[in-house]
């Protein structure tokens, strides 16, 4: 019975030897799988933590971006409750249009902010279109005259659309700031909080 049946009292000491050395074999493997997988799990929580600090880092430039992009669009706004379709080609409206720098350098980082980052993609199309638009009216007016107030009649409401955009992410980001305003770890959870809310607006109903 001391040895569950295995003759151990017949062995010698050669057969120990050998059973200990197996024991330890597999003890051995056993330890360095388990600091193997120590090591992952710990490389793996930091790498996590530098994701999400990397996100919230990419969140605080994107609302400044927001907030330029906002003022500027109100400008433009603004001029036009005054004044007419002119103003969606003037210095103002270009201005407003042009995709701010530090959000450009953002685009391959975006993904990383969830529907927030959805939605900043969307406006960062929406001005690109508005853009290609004053290049296009450009040259049709070239060296002629042209009455602007029958030119591109819907820059105004891409215009308003993208504003609107621009409100959405930059209210989604700072829900992300509300919810973590120390703790970038809890970033993710926000971030998957976000992405179950209210849909962001499309541009089809956005114009309707």
């Amino acid at each position: 019975m001391g040895c569950l049946g295995f003759g151990c009292e017949s062995w010698g000491a050669q057969v120990w030897a050998a059973w200990a050395q197996a024991i330890l074999s597999v003890l051995a493997i056993a330890v360095a799988l388990t600091v193997s997988w120590i090591g992952r799990h710990r490389q793996r929580k930091a790498d996590q933590a530098a994701e999400l600090l990397k996100a919230r880092s990419v969140a605080l430039m994107a609302s400044a971006s927001c907030n330029q992009i906002m003022a500027d669009i109100s400008e433009v706004l603004e001029l036009q409750v005054a004044g007419t379709s002119t103003i969606f080609f003037g210095d103002a409206a270009r201005r407003a249009a042009h995709v701010p720098e530090s959000l450009r350098v953002l685009i391959p980082q975006l993904p990383l902010l969830g529907e927030s980052g959805s939605l900043l993609q969307d406006l960062i199309l929406v001005l690109q279109g508005i853009e290609a638009m004053q290049r296009s009216f450009d040259r049709q007016v070239a060296g002629r005259v042209h009455d602007l107030d029958d030119a591109f009649p819907f820059v105004g409401e891409q215009f308003a659309l993208a504003m609107r955009l621009a409100e959405e992410a930059e209210l989604r980001l700072d829900n992300l700031f509300d919810v973590c305003p120390l703790g970038a770890l809890d970033l993710r959870q926000a971030i998957i909080a976000n992405e179950h809310s209210s849909p962001r607006p499309s541009s089809a109903s956005s114009l309707n």
